[in-house]
C-alpha cells in the first residue's frame, strides 16, 4: 500500500490522476489523458516517476 500511497502523492502534485489497480499479485498503473483520447507528455512524465519509485523500492 506504501508504493501505492507514493503514486497518489505524485498524481496529486501533478493533478494527473492513473487508474491504479492494487491486488495481492502487485499494482497496475496505467495513465492516459481522457481529454485528448491519448497518451500526452503528461502520462509519459508521470509513468517516468513511477518507473524511478519503482527502483528506489528494488534496491
Amino acid at each position: 500500500m506504501a508504493f501505492a500511497n507514493m503514486i497518489a502523492f505524485i498524481a496529486e502534485a501533478r493533478n494527473h490522476h492513473p487508474e491504479l489497480k492494487v491486488s495481492s499479485q502487485g499494482c497496475t498503473v496505467r495513465w492516459r489523458t481522457h481529454d485528448c483520447d491519448g497518451i500526452t507528455r503528461a502520462d509519459l512524465d508521470c509513468a517516468a516517476r513511477v518507473d524511478a519509485l519503482l527502483a528506489s523500492f528494488a534496491t
